[in-house]
């Protein structure tokens, strides 16, 4: 790569010392350094004697070879010529290896591609990694700084070959499409979707998993629960069969064992959303309908019932309705959760 400075050991800026003869002339060949001179356009050459800058009328340089002087050097007179020679930029099809600090950068012109770590690129960028590392593109600014933990990363990792977007900012990771922002991850954490920036608007949890519902005071063979959770919405349904015991008093039963503490949100009012049992066998006492009401900061719902026969009034289903042999049911309900 041309350099233009100071004195460079190699360059368009180049210095060559004579030490004259008695009346010489010519100076051509090489220099006390051993350096030959030669240059392209004489109009680029300054020649010193003995310190002065001497006048382009005083000397001829048009050989690209040497110099000739209008007027003999005395002897041990020195002169010096340096010469601006002229460069021209790289204009051209490079293909083949490139050393960079190091790293080999390969360029192949036929298939349109750079291979960084590679020489055979199969995109039309390509970095690999050496054994060992991860691969990376990382992206800085003046706003993010320049080191390591700093900006954004595209990397493939060593471990496993996991890809991971990494914003390494406190700030959002934003996808758009037809240049308008369709979804938005949050610093904190949470999806956010079409522009919308606000952190309570961010969906932040989905799982899915099995719980274990129960009735209070009541003993059962068998029961079995799944459940949903989006954000704080949960839905859950579950089987409870085979009834073998209970606690025959006159109460309130309730569901229990439910996966997430139900929200205090409604107010007036420690009933929170619902769901129906949609099923039963063997239950002590009439119904059309039976509700399910989640308690508020709790793990346990209410349950209502209709009586039947269209009744109209609406009462607690009690523990002494639910202890028959082989009592069963079946439930669906969601609710929002703390």
């Amino acid at each position: 790569m041309p350099y233009i400075g100071r004195a460079p050991s190699s360059g368009i800026r180049s210095r060559f010392i004579y030490t004259a003869t008695a009346a010489q002339t010519t100076f051509t060949g090489a220099d006390g350094n051993g350096k030959t001179l030669g240059y392209t356009d004489g109009e680029y050459v300054d020649v010193y004697l003995n310190g002065v800058l001497l006048d382009p009328a005083d000397y001829t340089a048009t050989s690209k070879t040497s110099v000739v002087l209008d007027s003999g050097a005395t002897v041990s007179d020195i002169v010096e010529i340096v010469v601006y020679d002229t460069f021209s930029v790289f204009n051209g099809t490079f293909t083949g290896d490139l050393t960079v600090d190091g790293d080999t950068l390969f360029v192949d012109a036929s298939a349109d591609a750079v291979g960084i770590g590679t020489t055979s690129p199969v995109r039309q960028f390509h970095v690999n990694a050496a054994s060992g590392n991860n691969a990376y593109v990382h992206l800085t600014n003046a706003t993010t700084g320049a080191t390591t933990t700093d900006g954004f990363s595209v990397l493939v990792t060593n471990s496993n070959g996991e890809a991971i977007l990494n914003q390494r900012e406190a700030q959002p990771l934003s996808f758009r499409t037809q240049n308008t922002e369709r979804m938005r991850i949050l610093s904190g954490g949470g999806l956010t979707f079409n522009g919308d920036t606000a952190d309570a608007n961010a969906l932040d949890d989905y799982e899915e998993g099995s719980w274990t519902p129960g009735i209070d005071g009541m003993t059962f063979t068998a029961t079995d629960g799944v459940y949903t959770k989006i954000g704080k919405r949960v839905q859950c349904s579950g089987i409870i069969s085979e009834c073998t015991s209970g606690t025959a008093s006159a109460v309130g039963a309730r569901i229990t064992g439910l996966p997430y503490t139900v929200a205090d949100s409604l107010s007036g009012t420690s009933l929170e959303d619902g769901g129906v049992m949609h099923y039963w066998i063997n239950l002590g006492v009439t119904v059309s309908l039976i509700s399910i009401a989640p308690s508020g900061g709790t793990t346990e719902c209410f349950m209502y019932r209709v009586a039947g026969s269209g009744g109209t009034d609406v009462t607690s289903v009690l523990r002494t309705d639910l202890d028959a042999s082989d009592f069963a049911c079946r439930i669906f309900f969601s609710y929002v959760s703390t």
